[in-house]
């Protein structure tokens, strides 16, 4: 997939605060916990920027975020470089804090950081300010699920939207659906799922990388333990080999409602290259109902098979083709099943 630089993430904002040795928690898809002294814990809004803010809309943002979160929280602001207005204001008000990537710069509590190493690789990558069609996608990957028509009520159960939300996308995708009775079904289920791949944006949020040395599934498996309160899911190369072996996974991603520190499990925080599990606390919240459509007895708790596909592809690899390919046949065998 083609990714656009110009673009601003949560992540490689994320990432650039790591690198600086400033100790971070992730506790929602848009809040962090920022660990600026020994036993001092700052909760921060995190709000991302495709060009610096002006001063009135720093002004706002801080009102919002003083009227809205915990007591003392701290506006994080994640931008694509750093101007003298940004700097001024995070030098008078210690409420407001700004990761700078192509600068690499932190500012927060009024003190500078960088980088301790030259390894940091928060870049800009592709990211979407415009409101993304979430319920759009969880449909698609609950249409391919079954050939089964199935009325809106059930899909929008399925696909965790409002029904109103389930009549809207099938507008969105009448070329690819069709009304059997009461019920909707795919028409061509394998146009369908290249077309989910090729436009889904990704789940989003704020995710962090880490390294482990055991195996991969084992790797995965103790936090999928560690976060069953967190509703914790399984993708990548790890969920493929559990859905469709075809190779040896080499990396895991994980899902959850809220962030963990994974150091007391023994990981070691790492940059996007040498990752072997990212963690992932999504703005996408229709993973866990499109993951529970999905689910058999016999699985592991890992996100449908699309999420999957998409996943293993953003990873990449010499074969993640042909892993994706695996993920594909198996879905739409499975999808044709009923009609046999």
């Amino acid at each position: 997939m083609v990714q656009n630089r110009d673009r601003v993430t949560a992540d490689a904002g994320i990432e650039l605060i790591l690198s600086t040795g400033i100790p971070l928690h992730v506790t929602g898809s848009s809040a962090v916990d920022l660990w600026m002294h020994p036993g001092a814990l700052t909760p921060a809004t995190v709000k991302v920027r495709q060009k610096p803010p002006t001063p009135s809309e720093i002004q706002r943002d801080l009102e919002r975020t003083e009227h809205t979160g915990p007591a003392r929280t701290t506006l994080l602001y994640i931008v694509p470089r750093l101007t003298s207005t940004l700097r001024e204001m995070a030098a008078v008000n210690r409420s407001l804090a700004i990761a700078a990537l192509s600068d690499q710069t932190v500012l927060i509590d009024g003190r500078e950081f960088r980088p301790e190493t030259s390894n940091s690789r928060a870049e800009l990558t592709q990211e979407h300010v415009r409101r993304q069609p979430w319920g759009r996608h969880a449909l698609t990957r609950v249409l391919l699920r079954t050939c089964e028509p199935r009325p809106q009520t059930v899909l929008a159960k399925e696909a965790g939207v409002t029904q109103a939300a389930v009549s809207q996308a099938l507008k969105a995708l009448e070329d690819q659906v069709e009304r059997h009775g009461r019920g909707w079904v795919a028409t061509n289920p394998g146009a369908l799922f290249d077309q989910f791949l090729a436009t889904y944006p990704g789940p989003r949020g704020i995710r962090t990388s880490w390294y482990g040395l055991d195996p991969v599934a084992n790797q995965a498996r103790r936090v999928l333990e560690a976060g069953t309160g967190l509703g914790a899911l399984l993708s990548g190369d790890a969920a493929a080999d559990s859905i469709s072996p075809w190779r040896i996974p080499s990396r895991a991603v994980i899902y959850a409602h809220a962030g963990m520190n994974l150091a007391k499990l023994g990981f070691a925080e790492s940059n996007a290259d040498s990752a072997t599990l990212e963690y992932t606390v999504p703005a996408d919240h229709t993973l866990w109902a499109t993951a529970q459509a999905w689910v058999e007895a016999s699985q592991l708790q890992t996100v449908d098979p699309l999420i999957t596909a998409w996943d293993v592809i953003r990873i990449g690899g010499p074969d993640a083709g042909d892993a994706v390919g695996k993920l594909r046949e198996t879905v739409l065998s499975s999808w044709a099943k009923v009609a046999e």
